[in-house]
């Protein structure tokens, strides 16, 4: 069964990055990792994939 991942787009509150000095995140959000992740990782569309995910008819995945 697919189901859309977006976990990802909510903000955590005790995620890796609220610990990190101000100046390490800044750093963080200024990296071409986080652009990459912004500009191309968040925009897939993952109902595209759906057809990969499917159930065999006993529950079993395959």
């Amino acid at each position: 069964m697919f189901k859309e991942n977006n976990k990802h787009r909510q903000k955590q509150l005790f995620s890796f990055d609220y610990f990190l000095p101000e100046k390490k995140r800044k750093k963080l959000k200024e990296s071409k990792e986080y652009a990459f992740y912004q500009l191309i990782l968040c925009k897939i569309d993952e109902k595209i994939f759906s057809v990969l995910c499917h159930r065999h008819p006993f529950g079993i995945f395959r």
